[in-house]
């Protein structure tokens, strides 16, 4: 926000969301290719299972829309204000899904993947997992199978 690119912003907020709700529904088993079914499955089996509050889910859809808004439509101008207070709301958003991802990391020893702590790249790190992303595709693609057999046979 400091460069004063509200619809940047606006996005880098959404991804943080989706990508902090695609790693909870991997977890779950669950595996999307499109946006609007991360976005059908935050409601279906986060917000209606009750591991999310309605709240949360309805912020969820207003962040996409912010994005898709943003993104697509030129003339698209977001408030430094609701931006600032979406950011705060994403925040919000990605300690729930956090909180929500397997205490351990079981999974991703039997899927034989290196990944780091996150509190190894600073205080805000605590509780997360860093994957490489470094990797070339096929590497990356390699990894990505072998988690999916790793929780595939209950590891996650």
């Amino acid at each position: 926000m400091e460069a004063g690119d509200t619809g940047l912003a606006s996005n880098r907020a959404y991804y943080a969301c989706f990508y902090a709700a695609s790693a909870v529904l991997l977890t779950r088993q669950l595996v999307f290719s499109r946006h609007t079914g991360v976005r059908a499955a935050v409601h279906q089996h986060l917000v209606r299972a009750g591991l999310l509050t309605e709240e949360m889910g309805r912020f969820y859809d207003r962040a996409f829309a912010d994005r898709q808004e943003a993104d697509y439509n030129v003339l698209a101008v977001l408030s430094p204000e609701v931006v600032e207070g979406r950011i705060g709301q994403a925040e919000r958003f990605v300690a729930c899904m956090k909180a929500l991802l397997p205490a351990d990391n079981r999974t991703w020893r039997q899927a034989e993947v290196a990944v780091s702590p996150g509190r190894a790249f600073g205080d805000g790190g605590e509780g997360w997992l860093r994957i490489a992303l470094v990797e070339y595709e096929l590497r990356l693609r390699q990894a990505m199978r072998q988690i999916d057999r790793a929780m595939r046979k209950g590891g996650g």
